[in-house]
């Protein structure tokens, strides 16, 4: 009877949640049809938002019409987070090319605003591109710019998904010393954190899961995994959940416990094809297949083999990859080449001042020997006028003098011709 009861409890609890769920998209619904403009814009990006990881069709779907919304009243906060919206359910949906388009697209319209959160949201989303690319190099490279750029803005959430995601990425090249150093890094952050916290733990538990059968941790990982299913539940994650079943029934193989392994493994393959998520799905393929080649039953093994390589050849051809691979590096060009023109044209900017001022500078030099010069001139001009005039002072009193010993001789002359003729007058 207890059992029932907790039975009852579950299927109206079950009811109730889809009940509440239905209610709030009605209203959202509700919303966009009687608002326009930036509260439109955010009733369709929350749509977006909830339909992620649940229904990668419909979240798309919104996210276009907020980014075509945007667009038309010129709102580009509103056309960056749709664009990262429709990068990220490209990303879910395996179709890696458009994702790329979306997170670049919207990271120039980032940089152009000065917008480092939503700057560090595309760097991450490019990254997880790369990452499912196996891309390893350029994965890194646009994880460590999300969390240098997250760190400045003390975002503690996306700090620790950012080690998360650096985490992923050396489990997935077996460099599981460092990914486990990492996953350590980022699990107290997540314990600090109140909101969502069973989302991320959840993911975290399911990585470390994995990481821990890789090492031959058989108990270890299946009590991660196991502790990974209900918050994954409960955070309804399913895309999440579809990688931890995918995931599960190798522990139980090594366990040799294949009735529980078919079991996870069969719950993967109704799940991705519920998602419709072509990597995942394949994978979960081939985890069936590993079971019933573990059971001897090697013609359920050949069927779900089949089905693993069809899927796998539709997810990538070499020359789409490749130039998947090129996207980032042409558009880093791109920001280079603009760079070095807004160099060139402010040096030239800088070259013609320089010759302005050294004009100006030429010019005033000029005036100042010129008046130098002339000071000079004038200066010897008045010397040497004083000199003459000097000269000429001293010449007239020289005159003077001459004059004035004529006088005293003619006086002389005179006096001795008066006395010589008084003389003849005695005789």
């Amino acid at each position: 009877m207890r059992n029932l009861f907790l039975i009852y409890i579950l299927f109206f609890s079950f009811f109730a949640t889809l009940n509440a769920q239905d209610k709030k998209i009605d209203s959202l619904l509700s919303q966009i049809k009687s608002s326009e403009g930036q509260s439109k814009v955010k009733s369709l990006l929350e749509l977006t938002n909830y339909y992620h990881k649940q229904n990668e069709e419909q979240s798309l779907k919104y996210a276009k019409e907020a980014l075509k919304e945007s667009q038309r009243i010129k709102y580009t906060y509103g056309e960056i987070d749709a664009l990262s919206n429709m990068a990220l359910s490209n990303i879910y949906l395996t179709e890696y090319e458009n994702a790329l388009n979306y997170s670049l697209e919207a990271l120039k319209k980032a940089e152009a605003e000065k917008n480092e959160s939503q700057c560090a949201e595309c760097y991450s989303l490019l990254g997880h591109a790369y990452l499912n690319m196996s891309n390893f190099t350029l994965a890194d490279q646009n994880f460590n710019k999300a969390l240098q750029l997250y760190i400045k803005l003390d975002d503690k959430l996306n700090i620790a998904t950012m080690y998360n995601n650096i985490a992923v990425s050396f489990d997935n090249r077996n460099i599981l010393d460092s990914a486990l150093k990492y996953y350590q890094i980022a699990f107290p952050i997540y314990e600090t954190l109140e909101k969502n916290n069973d989302l991320y733990k959840g993911l975290w538990y399911t990585n470390v899961g994995d990481l821990y059968r890789k090492q031959g941790k058989n108990r270890e990982a299946l009590e991660m995994q196991l502790k990974a299913e209900p918050l994954l539940i409960n955070a309804n994650d399913q895309h999440t959940l579809l990688v931890l079943y995918s995931g599960m029934p190798y522990t139980f193989i090594e366990g040799k416990q294949y009735d529980k392994a078919l079991y996870y493994a069969l719950k993967a393959v109704e799940l991705g094809k519920k998602l419709n998520v072509k990597r995942e799905l394949a994978y979960a393929h081939l985890a069936v297949a590993d079971v019933y080649g573990e059971k001897n039953d090697f013609k359920n093994q050949v069927i779900y083999l089949q089905r693993y390589i069809e899927l796998s050849d539709s997810l990538f051809l070499d020359e789409t990859s490749r130039s998947i691979t090129e996207m980032q590096s042409k558009y880093e060009s791109e920001k280079k080449e603009k760079a070095i023109e807004l160099l060139n044209k402010n040096k030239a900017l800088q070259e013609a001042e320089i010759e302005k001022h050294k004009s100006k500078q030429i010019f005033y030099i000029g005036v100042v020997i010129f008046v130098l010069a002339l000071s000079i001139t004038l200066a010897v001009g008045i010397k040497n006028k004083n000199q003459a005039n000097k000269i000429l002072s001293q010449q007239k009193i020289e005159i003077q003098n001459q004059k004035h010993l004529v006088d005293e001789k003619q006086k002389k002359l005179s006096i001795l011709l008066i006395t010589r003729n008084d003389y003849k007058l005695q005789f």
